[in-house]
């Protein structure tokens, strides 16, 4: 395969071209057919001379003090509580800001991550500790991961931070407030800092839950908030001891966000903060893809589906087909999901990782209910092949056909699945 034909980038526009129009993304996590963000953006083009002010000074590691006014009055209004602007921090990224966090550990610490979910080794072995994965299957609550937490903390010695991602990816699962509290009752038990991914957290109604805290740090992204993954800005939120570990790290490794980046984000938080249609908008509209998804897999009862109300993620569970295949017969069909496999990178091969199941974003692409037409024909293909084998069926078991290296439908493996959950 040669660079024009990589499939990745029609989705990227890698090699100087730009993304593929017919193809239905729903592998990227960003936020695209809002008209509201749309507009968001256009209200900005007109202040453009506004924006250019200040390159001739540099911008300073922390961030400018207008951002970090914008951040706190973001915090006061989606949590209900005030916040000090000084205790914020800009940063490249929300991965950039989990990096700073992690930089206040010490080197050859164990950092506990949940998988499947996004990959964290990256930043904890750029500071030198050791990353230790814990399984937390899809569909499973946050009481689930809590048990797995506290039976894994003595195993691994004096854990120096835990990495939760809430609402979770790729599961989605939201913290009660009960399941909340043992998290941080189990990271306080052991002395470990808790390191909060709050990523998608904005696609969801206000929560009101305690995430303060000496020993807490909360990252979060605005560029995905704004639908502007090109803008590579987030940032990260602490008190205390640690956020001054924070700073010292910031100080050290980085020469800041850009006047102009933070300009940008400055102009754009206002806005989205005084127009909450915009919020709504987003919230609503995510809850209209996620019916047209559910409405797609009505016709198929053997599909299993872990969809919440919150989060950016759904997952279609695949029991007894390959996924792998599954996601590039999706690809020669235009649709782009992520196979589940690639989520579990962190484990070691002989680790159960429970069912197999294909990840998608919510938020990618307006054609999502074309999609899930085409994945269903595609998982449909698979039972119209056991239609004339009815001694595989019997009384409450549905089967799904395994996909085969080749792409083309296998016989099926005789293991029940249960039936789409709601």
């Amino acid at each position: 395969m040669g660079p024009q034909d990589d499939p990745a980038s029609r989705v990227f526009g890698r090699h100087g071209r730009t993304p593929d129009p017919s193809v239905i993304d729903l592998a990227l996590g960003s936020l695209r057919g809002f008209p509201a963000l749309t507009n968001l953006w256009k209200g900005l083009e007109a202040d453009g001379a506004g924006l250019l002010r200040g390159l001739d000074g540099y911008p300073g590691t922390q961030g400018p003090l207008g951002l970090l006014e914008a951040l706190a009055e973001l915090w006061e209004s989606e949590r209900g509580a005030p916040a000090d602007p000084r205790h914020f921090v800009a940063t490249h990224g929300a991965l950039d800001a989990i990096g700073h966090a992690l930089a206040t550990l010490p080197a050859g610490s164990p950092v506990i991550f949940a998988v499947p979910g996004f990959d964290y080794r990256l930043a904890i072995a750029r500071v030198g500790c050791l990353p230790v994965p814990l399984l937390w299957p899809v569909g499973r609550g946050l009481s689930e991961f809590n048990d797995s937490l506290e039976a894994q903390l003595p195993k691994v010695g004096r854990c120096a931070a835990i990495i939760v991602c809430l609402p979770s990816n790729p599961g989605g699962v939201v913290a009660a407030t009960a399941e909340w509290e043992r998290l941080r009752t189990l990271a306080a038990r052991n002395g470990a800092l808790l390191v909060v991914d709050d990523l998608y957290r904005f696609t969801g109604a206000r929560t009101d839950g305690d995430v303060e805290g000496a020993d807490v740090v909360v990252v979060d992204s605005l560029s995905k908030r704004f639908g502007g993954p090109g803008l590579r800005l987030g940032y990260a939120k602490a008190s205390g001891p640690r956020l001054a570990k924070v700073r010292a790290s910031m100080g050290r490794t980085s020469v800041g966000v850009s006047s102009l980046v933070a300009t940008v984000g400055e102009r754009a938080l206002r806005r989205y903060l005084h127009q909450p249609a915009i919020a709504a908008e987003i919230r609503s509209g995510l809850a209209r893809r996620r019916d047209a998804v559910r409405a797609a897999l009505m016709s198929s009862q053997r599909s299993r589906l872990h969809l919440t109300d919150a989060g950016f993620y759904g997952c279609l569970q695949t029991p007894v087909l390959d996924s792998d295949a599954l996601v590039r017969r999706l690809r020669d069909r235009g649709v782009l999901v992520t196979p589940g496999a690639g989520l579990f990178g962190a484990l070691p091969a002989d680790v159960d990782r429970g069912q197999p199941f294909i990840r998608f974003c919510v938020g990618s692409d307006p054609r999502i209910a074309e999609a899930f037409d085409i994945i269903c024909e595609e998982v449909l293909a698979a039972e119209e092949l056991l239609a004339p084998h009815p001694m595989r069926r019997h009384a409450g078991a549905h089967f799904c056909t395994p996909l085969t290296e080749r792409g083309s439908w296998a016989e099926p493996a005789h293991v029940p699945t249960e039936t789409r959950r709601p």
